[in-house]
């Protein structure tokens, strides 16, 4: 990835058992059952700006510019899906159609099967030098992974039946600005393959709504989320990122 932040519009069509009794069991993530990709993008089009040298003359002249990440891609859409009481043939006893999904979009940079039961919160003594090495990041970097995921504000939610709360957070943006009370990611690490584990919270309107939410660029969505890759010094890098959900 040349300098980049691809941002990459999915939808995550889910289908995940439950079982029924006198009470819930919650599930673990689970693999969608498609990725639907609309479009991949990064902003390349500044246009060269100019201002006449005069023999003799001193212009004093501030300068912003602006230049893509390195370190983070991008991936924002929607979520769609279906509740279901299957069995091991995927037969459907009954399903629920979730118009308006609730829960969390997990993104791994590891094909290894996911331990759920190892995952943690993200630890920024133990853990931060070797991924930050691996995405080629400095410790001064201003886009590092302290730097990014700098607070630890997002709301609760569950991986199966453990309780994960106060782990690193970042916000994605609303139209173009940070909102704090909205598109929450939290940075989690799976010790049994050593690779962290990215988590947005899927975004619901307001509470028993069943529309989307506006996104980084005016639109609407249902999860926003950054991901680590190694980027820098002219590496053209693409990682394959493997998805999970969890429906609640």
């Amino acid at each position: 990835m040349k300098r980049e932040m691809m941002m990459v519009f999915l939808s995550l069509f889910i289908l995940g058992g439950i079982v029924g009794t006198v009470y819930s069991v919650a599930s673990a993530p689970i693999a969608p059952r498609s990725l639907d990709i609309v479009s991949s993008e990064r902003n390349d089009n500044y246009t060269a700006q100019s201002q006449a040298a005069e023999a003799g003359n001193i212009t004093k002249m501030n300068i912003t510019g602006w230049t893509q990440s390195q370190t983070w891609a991008g991936f924002v859409g929607n979520v769609t899906g279906r509740i279901v009481l299957d069995d091991a043939s995927n037969k459907s006893l009954y399903e629920w159609f979730a118009a308006e999904p609730q829960g969390e979009v997990y993104a791994v940079n590891s094909s290894e099967a996911i331990v759920w039961s190892n995952v943690s919160c993200f630890d920024m003594v133990n853990n931060l030098t070797d991924v930050e090495t691996s995405y080629g990041l400095e410790a001064t970097d201003y886009d590092g992974v302290d730097e990014t995921f700098n607070d630890t504000n997002h709301p609760d939610f569950w991986i199966g039946t453990y309780t994960i709360t106060g782990c690193p957070t970042t916000n994605m943006f609303t139209d173009d600005a940070v909102v704090g009370d909205k598109w929450y990611e939290a940075l989690l690490f799976e010790d049994t393959n050593n690779v962290p584990v990215y988590v947005a919270i899927i975004e619901d309107d307001t509470a028993n709504s069943r529309g989307s939410v506006q996104a980084f660029d005016g639109g609407l969505a249902d999860y926003q989320m950054i991901v680590g890759i190694d980027g820098h010094d002219g590496a053209d890098e693409k990682w394959d990122y493997y998805f999970y959900v969890e429906l609640e």
